[in-house]
């Protein structure tokens, strides 16, 4: 039997691309997890997803996120969680910070993550040597962009 995917309104942390003043900021996705993947789309019923990520690419999952972890992850009252993973098709390692209406919401989706992936790490806020050690197993991280790719 399949399971229910976990779909709804999350906050991406975003870096634009191109230029050298590019903005960083917070954008409002559609996201749906399923058994293969964490798909987002600008709005809900959007044909074209923006970016995808495997879920064989997760490497970790971050219940909850301080600026140890992410350096945009600067408000405590936030709901944050993040994901690591990588590029499928560049080999990057990256790491996309998410952030929920409130804790319910937050744990529906770590839940969710947990269910599709089981073998996925948990990690907790203060993590962040664990992170250094996954880091240089890696060859760097780049916490620039949120995405793999584009479908």
């Amino acid at each position: 039997m399949d399971e229910a995917p976990v779909e709804g309104s999350l906050w991406k942390y975003s870096i634009g691309k191109g230029s050298f003043f590019s903005s960083k900021n917070w954008k409002e996705r559609w996201f749906v997890l399923n058994g293969e993947s964490l798909t987002y789309l600008a709005k809900r019923g959007d044909a074209r997803p923006k970016g995808e990520v495997p879920l064989k690419a997760v490497s970790r999952l971050w219940h909850a996120v301080s600026t140890d972890i992410h350096p945009a992850a600067t408000d405590p009252s936030s709901h944050y969680f993040c994901i690591s993973f990588k590029d499928p098709e560049t080999g990057v390692l990256h790491m996309l910070l998410m952030r929920a209406r409130n804790d319910v919401e937050r744990a529906s989706w770590t839940d969710g993550f947990v269910r599709f992936c089981p073998a996925l790490m948990l990690r907790e806020m203060n993590a962040e040597e664990e992170l250094d050690d996954e880091v240089e197993a890696e060859g760097g991280l780049d916490t620039r962009r949120g995405r793999a790719h584009h479908a």
